[in-house]
């Protein structure tokens, strides 16, 4: 949970006009799939445990 909440930071920050002036565009890209990762290992549990469920 903690990591998406600095996923989250670091998503506003590269995107914010901060994020415009100190990231390239490469540097945005990877900001945001790395977000989405850790977003998509954070539902993982819950995703499993729904499955589980409706069997």
């Amino acid at each position: 949970m903690e990591l998406s909440i600095v996923g989250m930071i670091g998503l506003f920050l590269a995107y914010s006009d901060f994020g415009k002036k100190h990231f390239t565009k490469k540097d945005q890209i990877f900001i945001l799939v790395f977000t989405i990762y850790i977003g998509l290992v954070n539902l993982l549990p819950m995703i499993i445990e729904i499955v589980e469920w409706l069997k």
